[in-house]
């Protein structure tokens, strides 16, 4: 929303100007406010944050060049269009001087301040995009940073799908200290035991001491970034500074490891295990490394405290079946995430991405295949069942299908069957989403209609239902299909209409009652929209 400033010593021009962009206020996402000389518009800067300043050159007592010297130094921010009835060089100079964002001349017509005030709203959308924006994003960047790279590591290591020029991007924006083109070590760890009882936070502390504790003997030597996946369980991503052959560089990590077990152990009153990866992996494979080495240091080799050990690489059937499990597991879990937000567009985007890396069907005899869909219906469930849409979606479709594998042949009528509840869904959650606001709505009607000859600003509107005017805006465009401007403008045109045929009135009386401050910008504004003068209506 942008504040608009119109300032003239004539006041015909600034009550013409100020309902002429009361019509566009809502579009244009403006806040009027007006001043009938330089001293008024004066006090208003002082007063108010003003974002474009629409003022008369020519004024007695304090000019229009005074006060943009004003706007500039109170609001620097601030675009200045100037307006005249003068085409005179050494204004136009002095006005550019002064930091003037536009110049009109009176004699080009409400067009062009038009497009001057539509230029003056681009170029401050597009400040504060850069600037703004900008510096406030990179001043909260290092209280983010952990956060940001926790994410982006995270998704990178359950498979989500993304390109080398985003994972290059990333890497460098967010200080990983990793380079894409060589590959990646992983090393899990754990904590056995903790000791007395502990707090989260006091646990939290302690796993940033361990993590710290082998860094110090790793760091020399290697880069390496911490990702923890569960309250006690973590992966670390090393690459090695010098070069190292596989062997030496996993001896190396055995070594420093062990030294942070003792550590660990002496000061911190804590047990650790450690497995280290078979292999240096490119970042490709990262997924089906990082799955199967979490299910080994959990459940398998790894299940005795304290332990060092070496991944083993060969593969077993409770494995394989556990690292599609874990593989799929987040994902589901970001469709469920996707399904509550009600963001459509990024469900569709990651339920591509899981049909895509689904197992073979095997005629559907795999436990594998049945747990996905299972876990599929369970997300679809859930999320229907805390919306309260269950119902309404089980009339448009047969919901008893979810629960009824063997009446799926592939995993293509799987998906279709449910991206057609996700469409159900999303369509019934938009109609839900807005019911609060009815009487929002309505309550705003109902004041335009008691009130039509007072201020029917957004802004004032805005603050009759406590919402922010921008808000107001959009939520009333959603659920009417009209701008609350045209609503205010058809009111206002019915009742002049009905004041013309019921009632004596002079015009410059019903334009009174109407909201008009003037009868000849009433006369104007009512042909525009009727094909007809006031008159030329009641007289017809």
């Amino acid at each position: 929303m942008h504040r608009l400033l119109i300032t003239d010593d004539e006041s015909i021009i600034v009550d013409g100007l100020y309902e002429m962009f009361s019509e566009y206020a809502e579009s244009m996402e403006l806040e009027l406010y007006r001043a009938y000389s330089g001293e008024e518009a004066i006090k208003r800067l002082d007063t108010t944050q003003i974002d474009i300043l629409l003022t008369d050159i020519h004024m007695p007592e304090i000019s229009g060049l005074e006060v943009l010297k004003h706007a500039k130094s109170t609001w620097a921010h601030c675009k200045v269009i100037m307006l005249t009835g003068y085409n005179e060089f050494k204004y136009i100079q002095d006005a550019v001087r002064g930091g003037s964002l536009d110049y009109v001349l009176k004699t080009e017509g409400d067009a062009k301040i038009v497009q001057a005030v539509e230029r003056a709203c681009l170029e401050l959308r597009e400040a504060w995009k850069l600037n703004e924006l900008i510096l406030q994003a990179k001043g909260s960047m290092s209280i983010a940073l952990p956060m940001l790279r926790k994410v982006f590591l995270s998704e990178l290591l359950e498979g989500v799908r993304t390109t080398a020029n985003v994972r290059a991007d990333n890497l460098a924006e967010l200080q990983i200290p990793l380079e894409l083109d060589r590959p990646v070590l992983l090393v899990t760890g754990k904590v056995d035991h903790w000791g007395s009882d502990l707090l989260l936070a006091d646990k939290e502390l302690l796993l940033f001491a361990i993590n710290n504790i082998a860094e110090e003997y790793l760091r020399p030597r290697l880069s390496m970034v911490q990702v923890k996946y569960d309250s006690d369980q973590w992966v670390w991503m090393i690459q090695s500074k010098d070069p190292l052959d596989e062997e030496s560089l996993k001896r190396f990590i055995y070594g420093s490891l062990e030294m942070t077990q003792k550590q660990t152990d002496q000061l911190l009153k804590v047990g650790v295990s450690f497995l280290i990866g078979a292999r240096e992996n490119d970042w490709n494979k990262l997924p089906e490394n990082y799955f199967r080495m979490k299910w080994q240091i959990s459940y398998g080799i790894g299940m005795g405290r304290e332990m060092m050990l070496h991944e083993y690489s060969g593969p077993t059937e409770i494995e394989d079946s556990s690292n599609k499990n874990q593989f799929y597991g987040p994902t589901l879990k970001k469709l469920e995430s996707y399904l509550e937000s009600g963001l459509e567009g990024e469900f569709r985007e990651q339920m591509t991405s899981f049909l895509d890396k689904l197992p073979d069907w095997t005629d559907g005899k795999s436990y594998t295949v049945q747990e996905i869909f299972l876990a599929l219906s369970s997300t679809f469930m859930t999320c229907m069942n805390r919306s309260g849409l269950t119902l309404d979606i089980g009339r448009r479709i047969d919901l008893g299908r979810c629960v009824e594998f063997k009446s799926f042949t592939d995993w293509k009528g799987v998906a279709d069957y449910f991206l057609q509840i996700a469409e159900h869904y999303f369509e019934l959650r938009n109609q839900s989403e807005f019911s609060p606001y009815r009487d929002v709505i309505q309550t705003i009607e109902n004041y335009v209609h008691a009130h039509i000859a007072e201020d029917l600003s957004l802004t004032r509107m805005a603050e009759i239902v406590y919402l922010n005017p921008y808000y107001l805006s959009r939520l009333y465009k959603k659920l009417s299909g009209i701008t609350l401007t045209d609503y205010v403008i058809h009111v206002r045109i019915e009742k002049a209409k009905e004041l013309l045929r019921g009632t004596n009135l002079k015009v410059n009386e019903i334009a009174q009652e109407i909201g008009f401050e003037s009868s000849a910008y009433f006369t104007r504004f009512f042909k525009r929209l009727t094909k007809m003068t006031p008159i030329e209506y009641r007289e017809r």
